[in-house]
């Protein structure tokens, strides 16, 4: 009996040990996700747009964004590529590792042309329709975001690669009054989208600085 008591004793001391050596020593965090292309961590959320349609709402959606997530969570604009790489394929990836994929809509975003009067979403290589394709076949939620009065394009008037988009249920982000409004609640959709979102009604509060896209 006294041994089995001494192997008990023994068994429980073991146990303890092994628990407090689990407490003191945690499993390393995960090594955050990283661009194929430039080896740079990669960003939660991809912002697509057309520049001579929605340029100036979809900066102003960028910068309430990177307020909450930080600046290299949110990848807006070629420009922000680094030098020397394939912005197709750089996009492509980047799109590739986002968790979130948000599509800006303007007035012109579905009938603009290029220089010789074909519809941009009609050519294959339109960067915004790329962009799109690419998005669309990642496991990225894509989250359309109707500006300037823009309506959702039926799946008839998009090419056939990008027509799934007209399924995707979007939000409206309206000029003036209705601006901060909206943005607090597109705010509030992503965070739950995006791992580890922590954009709580407060943090949304605190980044409104209530500036309107109209007028600018």
């Amino acid at each position: 009996a006294k041994l089995r008591r001494t192997q008990s004793s023994s068994g429980r001391s073991a146990r303890k040990s092994a628990s407090v050596r689990s407490c003191r020593s945690p499993s390393p965090a995960p090594s955050p996700r990283r661009c194929s292309i430039c080896s740079k961590p990669s960003s939660k959320i991809f912002i697509s747009y057309r520049r001579d349609d929605s340029r100036h709402v979809s900066r102003l959606i960028h910068d309430r964004l990177a307020q909450v997530y930080g600046e290299e969570a949110v990848a807006f604009d070629v420009n922000d590529y680094p030098a020397g790489v394939d912005y197709q394929a750089h996009g492509q990836a980047l799109i590739e590792s986002s968790e979130v994929v948000l599509v800006v809509i303007g007035a012109s975003w579905l009938e603009a042309t290029d220089a010789k009067g074909r519809r941009r979403l009609d050519v294959a290589n339109d960067p915004v329709r790329h962009e799109v394709e690419a998005a669309l076949k990642s496991s990225a939620r894509v989250l359309p975001i109707f500006v300037d009065g823009a309506k959702a394009p039926s799946e008839e008037q998009l090419p056939e690669s990008i027509r799934a988009l007209s399924r995707q249920n979007g939000l409206p982000v309206r000029p003036d009054t209705d601006f901060d409004t909206d943005l607090s609640r597109l705010l509030e959709q992503v965070s739950k989208l995006v791992s580890g979102g922590s954009a709580t009604h407060n943090q949304v509060k605190m980044v409104s600085s209530h500036f309107s896209p109209a007028g600018d």
